[in-house]
């Protein structure tokens, strides 16, 4: 092996030779065929020049490492003489299936295969191409655009550079028509076989879901989203089914399906609603039906107009048709009744074939099973019912009803405790809430008829009327607290605030006006009027017209009975009658100044009217003014008889014809009345009839006799005008003086 200690250009290098090269200033060129050298260093801006030409340079520049083909040709890298990739004028290239690796693993690969070109991401995890600026576009190489995805903001897809698909803030906005290739118009297909079968005839429709309206040939206007939805429709239209082989009808329109199996074997039916899993599943030719919930409407077939919304809501009903159930199993054993109306959870739960009832509350008529023509409303109302006919609206009310029919109950509890009794209407809170099996009972208003147990055939309107009543009947209340400790008395009437509200067991009462009647607890009273009679405890067959209390004006009847009194709005009696007559009161003093007897009796001294002044009482005899007795005479205290006869008053004043003849035929006679039962004649007058005769029927007036209601009998009855007789008596008693007079002038002449 050779040592070199110098070498200058043009000398040769032994390929066995050690290689030590000086530079001091200039190039040195080394020429070897095969050299093999542990290590090469050069300083920085120092070159590794190979080629004739340095066509091909290496150097470090104290920043960056430079390879620089500044020669002809391109800069190739090859692979066991292969080339693999290249750098060219354009920049790095890789020939057909030459691959850019990245990885310890290859996972990464960019290459052309001759036709196409790839990105493979062999590896496990993700691809991802990252943007720091706006975002990343993709166009065309004519610099068309084909999307773009920008950061924060929307992606964009484009159909030959113009823009058809855009992601939002708020959703997705589309150019033009989302649709897909049927044979029929606008029909949007997605999923396998979806809509495969239409034809020409086929319009507007939307199916999505494998199989989804796979048999539909002419249908239109029809939307189906889920494995099967309307999978068997052929030409129904209008149809929408959404879910698991939702609405899988042959020929029906316009039904609506959405939930698993909803109207899964509709066959012809048309115009159903139906949403929920198994909602109308089993229709079939059963039309107009609403099914809104799991299970509504579950078993109908045939039956139509139903409406069910709430899991298992009508869910057994088959024929029935008409029927509304809202809530959860409302109506849920229905078969085929019809015209039922259930609103809340378990309404009408049980009602098989009952049909025109109503129920609106959670548990409301729950009992019913084949009655028919209820009504419900309220928590538990009528939840015992069997029996039809009721009706019931506020919670609980009816609530233990089991065949009691034809009754109302209207508030909180109204009639709650009632089981058989019928015919009963109760309005308010609590009102018959305690009834049983009375029957006929009418109860208005808070509490009302709230104790009563069996008692029927009472009316009671008003808070409290009637309330203690339990067993009493046929009472009538109205007013608040009317009757209102009446327990077993029967038979009342109390119109007004407090009317009869201490009676307990008193019967056969009228009490009209507000607190008429109030400490009564007697029987058979009458009282009309604002407190009428409301001092009145004991007494019985009273009767009180006005504000008499029952204690005013020294009258005190409280417990007296066989009483009339009429009297003002203030309570001043004006009448009082009695067994014995009727009193007539001053209303200046409050005393009684007149007395009409209502005694039968032949006595002489019996009196049918008696007066007094009205500083007087009629009770004191020493102050009679007037009196007419029983026989029909009449006295009074200064014999004194008149009529008006005031000069203004007259006209056609002259004087009287001689009287004389008429007094002279007149016949005096005595006689007894017929009515009088008399064996002898035991009166002294004249008879009209003979007055007639006599030419004085002037002194006669007729009357037609009257029935008790005023009615013509067809007789008449005669009367003599006396006081003009009178006169006529006087008009001759004149005449008589006059003849006297002259015979006495005469009979003196004579005697002189």
């Amino acid at each position: 092996m050779s040592k070199i200690s110098e070498l200058t250009d043009g000398g040769s290098l032994l390929p066995t030779d050690f290689l030590i090269a000086v530079r001091s200033g200039g190039n040195v060129k080394v020429q070897a065929d095969d050299i093999t050298v542990d290590q090469v260093n050069l300083g920085d801006n120092e070159f590794v020049r190979l080629g004739n030409s340095q066509d091909l340079t290496i150097v470090h520049d104290a920043s960056n490492s430079i390879i620089n083909q500044a020669g002809t040709g391109d800069l190739l890298i090859q692979k066991a003489g292969t080339t693999k990739a290249s750098f060219t004028t354009n920049g790095l290239e890789f020939p057909d299936s030459s691959k850019a690796t990245f990885g310890a693993g290859s996972d990464l690969q960019i290459y052309h295969d001759g036709t196409n070109s790839y990105i493979d991401d062999t590896a496990t995890g993700h691809l991802f191409i990252r943007s720091n600026g706006d975002g990343i576009y993709l166009r065309s190489n004519t610099n068309e655009e084909i999307a773009h995805f920008n950061v924060n903001g929307s992606v964009k897809a484009y159909y030959d550079n113009s823009l058809k698909f855009e992601t939002t803030a708020t959703g997705i906005a589309i150019s033009g028509t989302l649709s897909t290739s049927t044979a029929g118009t606008s029909n949007l297909r997605l999923g396998v076989n979806a809509g495969d079968a239409i034809t020409s005839g086929g319009n507007y429709n939307v199916l999505v879901g494998d199989e989804a309206g796979t048999a539909m040939t002419v249908g239109d206007e029809s939307v189906a989203v889920g494995f099967e939805a309307l999978m068997t429709v052929t030409s129904g239209s209008e149809n929408v089914g959404i879910g698991y082989r939702a609405l899988k009808l042959t020929t029906g329109n316009s039904n609506v399906a959405v939930g698993k199996n909803a109207l899964a074997t509709n066959s012809s039916a048309s115009n159903n609603t139906a949403v929920g899993t198994n909602a109308l599943t089993a229709n079939t030719t059963g039309t107009a039906n609403s099914a809104m919930g799991q299970t509504t409407l579950t078993t109908n077939t045939t039956g139509s107009y139903n409406s069910a919304f709430g899991r298992d809501s009508l869910g057994l009903n088959t024929t029935g048709s008409n029927n509304v159930a809202v809530g959860e199993s409302a109506l849920y054993s229905n078969t085929t009744a019809s015209n039922n109306t259930a609103v809340g959870k378990s309404a009408l739960v049980l009602n098989t074939t009952g049909t025109q009832n109503t129920a609106l509350g959670a548990f409301a008529l729950d009992a019913n099973t084949t009655t028919s023509d209820s009504v419900a409303v309220g928590y538990a109302a009528l939840s015992a019912a069997t029996i039809g006919s009721n009706t019931a609206v506020g919670s609980e009310s009816m609530q233990f009803t089991t065949t009691g029919s034809n009754n109302v109950g209207i508030g909180l509890q109204a009639l709650r405790q009632n089981t058989t009794g019928t015919v009963n209407t109760a309005v308010g809170s609590g009102a018959l809430d305690a009834n049983t099996t009375a029957s006929y009972n009418t109860g208005i208003g808070r509490d009302a008829l709230g104790a009563n147990t069996t008692g029927a055939a009472n009316t009671a309107v008003g808070e409290g009327a009637l309330d203690a009543n339990t067993t009493a009947s046929d009472n009538v209340a109205i007013g608040r607290d009317a009757l209102g400790l009446t327990t077993t008395g029967t038979q009342n009437v109390a119109v007004g605030g407090n009317a009869g509200d201490a009676n307990v067991s008193g019967n056969y009462n009228t009490l009209i006006g507000y607190n008429a009647g109030g400490a009564l607890d007697g029987n058979f009273n009458a009282f009309l009027g604002r407190s009428s009679g409301s001092a009145v405890t004991s007494g019985t067959k009273n009767t009180i017209i006005g504000s008499y209390n029952g204690n005013q004006e020294g009258l005190d009847i409280r417990t007296g009975s066989n009483n009339v009194v009429l009297s003002d709005g203030d309570g001043r009696p004006f009448y009082y009658g009695r067994g014995s007559g009727t009193h007539v009161y001053s209303y200046e003093t409050g005393a009684a100044t007149a007395f009409v007897s209502a005694i039968n009796s032949t006595n002489t001294s019996s009196q049918i009217f008696r007066g007094a002044n009205s500083a007087s009482s009629i009770n004191d005899v020493s102050a009679t003014q007037f009196v007419v007795f029983g026989t029909g005479n009449v006295q009074n205290t200064n014999n004194s008889y008149g009529a008006i006869s005031d000069q203004k008053l007259k006209e056609n004043i002259i004087d009287a014809g001689s009287q004389w003849d008429d007094i002279k035929a007149i016949r005096v006679r005595k006689y007894s009345l017929i009515a009088d039962s008399e064996t002898t004649a035991n009166r002294l007058g004249v008879i009209a009839q003979e007055l007639e005769d006599g030419g004085m029927s002037g002194l006669v007036e007729e009357h037609m006799d009257l029935g008790p209601n005023d009615e013509d009998l067809g007789t008449t009855t005669k009367g003599v005008k006396y006081s003009v007789l009178y006169m006529k008596a006087i008009k001759a008693l004149q005449e008589a003086m006059d003849r006297i007079e002259t015979l006495e002038a005469k009979v003196a002449a004579l005697e002189s």
